[in-house]
């Protein structure tokens, strides 16, 4: 067998001259210690270093797979002190591991290159030259290079695609049980007494929270491996949000935080990217911003359109702990919040931001980060909205709109009123702002035709009270209680709720303008009864679909797979069927497409449930034949809704 020295030096050799990296260490897998070669193979130094879990080389390590990483910045794997222990100026950086026979990784080389980037073929090349070297056949099977066998990329792939597979057949296991621990704590809830209630709102807190990071994982997961598709489509940006904006309405609401939200009206009324993921990364940067963000503390959500570059820009800024700069650096790491301190007194796993970091860079943008300790934060998401037209503007100004008052009531902290003056600002609309006086109220009094808009009113305040009940049809309130209690208010007043939506203004505005009732009547009827067919395998989610669909007035036929329930619905009609994906016999995918076929089964609704989150599982369904897919943990109120006929 060749001298250790001389071995190491034709594979140094090998490296710069093939791949051309600059310099590149050995490490050891028992200690991490490194061996270090540069470009003049000369230089041999030993560097021990403590090994952490995340960091390139811990993950080379784990599975057996080569790893490359041409965007150091934007990367959710490289550790510094870790992948480059002795602090190279490097551009790129690769990581190939040593394996024996036996499946051990006993080392692993890291390359390193100064400007250039790592192309896949130079890597394959190096497990080629790896696997060609002579080698003694009575040497130290305990050496550093003393393998017998060099395994090929082909086969790390399929070790890493059976890991996958597995990995995310565990977080559907995961989901099945957890959808009935929240649907039954939920359940409980609405008999409980107070006491009782605080016990069953932790553990269903505690349930989310596993959830969360089951989630969480299964994507940090699929982005490493490369395997988290992006499923760009033309959308309505402000239709899309509007929910997401409600969900943390509520939150707001509970924590005493002021929440506006901006949304520029010259935004494409259509952009194309993928919605979900871009939920994914609001919704992440939303719950940290009122997560860290104290009580009567602000937060402020801004959609900005730049027409030259065609790039949409959501910023969330918010005014809680706020971040270092040395902090700063590391915030998009996986599994790193600013501090310990940070992590045990809000909680969470530090998934979020290095998720939302990758998939900014996956929709061909990026996510920017502006904060001061004590002062809040800024992110800010950077995408491209693709539009290869004029587009039309998400909103449109409004024709023939009378002057508009704004009046500016006494619980109001002028954050609301900013964004009001900015949508009439934008679209070029008049407006006076003035105060909630009986002086003012009488001057404004006078003009004919306005429209008044009250922003946060004191209704202990007479003058207003009067003004109003003169006025009644032709103002519109803002508040941000969800039950105001609004004395001697007319009916045909319009209330919106804050954060203010611009559609939802603009409508009111139009309304008024052309003299049309605010008090219409809305069908309003209850659910009727109706028969519900219920398909799944586990008896506890069947039972917790039963109890639900029984609340709510209907009958319940059960079936324990795919087979069973068409069946039932051959024999008989049925309002609506939610049906699992897998169940022995016949599966959920094969029964809808059967059932679609049968006379009672053109006009059902169906929707399918499942513990799979991914985007194909979703177009799958839709294609069979699914009205829609219900994803577990299953969502009570969503539930509730679709059986409610």
């Amino acid at each position: 067998m060749k001298e250790e020295r001389a071995l190491f030096e034709e594979i140094g050799s090998f490296i710069i001259r093939e791949t051309q990296a600059q310099s590149f260490l050995f490490a050891k897998e028992s200690s991490f210690e490194y061996l270090y070669i540069d470009e003049r193979l000369r230089n041999r130094a030993s560097v021990p270093v403590e090994r952490e879990i995340r960091s390139m080389l811990a993950c080379t390590m784990d599975t057996g797979m080569a790893d490359i990483e041409n965007e150091l910045s934007q990367s959710i794997r490289y550790a510094a002190k870790i992948d480059n222990p002795l602090d190279l100026e490097i551009s790129a950086i690769a990581v190939v591991p040593y394996i024996k026979r036996d499946g051990r990784c006993m080392g692993a080389f890291i390359l390193y290159k100064e400007r250039q980037k790592f192309q896949k073929s130079q890597i394959e090349d190096f497990f080629d030259f790896l696997s060609s070297l002579e080698r003694d056949d009575e040497g130290d099977k305990d050496s550093l290079f003393g393998c017998e066998n060099i395994m090929t990329h082909y086969e790390l792939e399929k070790r890493l695609d059976r890991s996958n597979r597995f990995f995310s057949s565990v977080i559907h296991d995961i989901r099945t049980p957890m959808n009935a621990v929240l649907g039954f704590l939920e359940l409980l809830a609405e008999d409980a007494d107070s006491d009782t209630l605080d016990y069953i709102e932790a553990a269903h807190k505690s349930g989310e929270m596993v959830v969360a990071l089951v989630n969480d994982v299964l994507d940090i997961n699929k982005l490493e491996s490369g395997r988290l598709d992006i499923d760009p489509h033309f959308f309505s940006l402000l239709k899309e949000f509007e929910n997401t904006v409600l969900l943390f309405y509520h939150t707001a609401l509970k924590k005493k935080i002021d929440f506006t939200v901006y949304f520029d009206p010259k935004i494409p009324y259509l952009v194309k990217s993928d919605p979900y993921r871009i939920k994914q990364i609001i919704n992440n940067l939303l719950s940290n911003a009122f997560k860290f963000t104290p009580a009567e503390g602000c937060v402020e959500m801004d959609f900005f359109y730049e027409a030259d570059s065609d790039e949409l820009s959501i910023s969330v800024r918010d005014t809680g702990i706020g971040i270092s700069q040395e902090e700063s650096k590391y915030i998009f790491e996986p599994f790193r919040q600013a501090s310990e301190r940070t992590s045990a007194q809000f909680g969470g796993t530090g998934l979020g931001l290095a998720i939302s970091k990758q998939l900014s860079i996956l929709l061909g943008g990026g996510l920017e980060l502006e904060s001061e300790k004590g002062r809040g934060s800024r992110f800010t998401l950077k995408i491209p909205c693709s539009c290869s037209y004029i587009p039309m503007p998400s909103i449109d100004r409004p024709i023939d709109l009378p002057k508009i008052f704004i009046i500016e009531g006494a619980n109001c902290r002028g954050r609301h009123i900013k964004i009001l003056e900015s949508y009439f600002d934008a679209l070029d609309i008049e407006y006076s702002l003035t105060k909630a006086s009986q002086e003012e109220l009488s001057r404004i009094e006078r003009e004919e035709d306005s429209i008044y808009i009250g922003v946060e009113m004191s209704y202990k305040n007479d003058a207003f009270i009067s003004f109003v009940q003169k006025k009644s049809e032709r103002v519109i309130l803002l508040e941000t209680t969800l039950f105001p209690e609004l004395p001697d208010i007319p009916k045909s007043v319009r209330v919106l709720k804050l954060p203010l939506l611009p559609h939802s203004l603009f409508e009111a505005l139009r309304a008024i303008s052309k003299g049309e009732e605010s008090n219409k009547k809305v069908r309003e009827s209850g659910c009727k009864s109706g028969k519900i067919v219920l398909a799944d395998d586990n008896p506890i989610i069947l039972k917790l679909l039963r109890e639900l669909t029984l609340r709510m007035g209907h009958t319940a036929k059960e079936a324990h797979n795919g087979k069973e329930a068409l069946e039932i619905l051959r024999n008989e009609s049925a309002d609506v069927l939610f049906i699992d994906r897998n169940m022995p016999i016949m599966d959920g995918m094969e029964a809808i497409k059967l059932i679609r076929e049968l006379p009672t089964g053109k006009e059902l609704r169906i929707y399918a449930l499942t513990g799979d989150w991914d985007e194909e599982t979703r177009k799958s369904f839709l294609s069979v034949g699914a009205d829609g897919v219900l994803h577990k943990p299953l969502d009570i109120d969503e539930f509730r809704r679709l059986i409610c006929l």
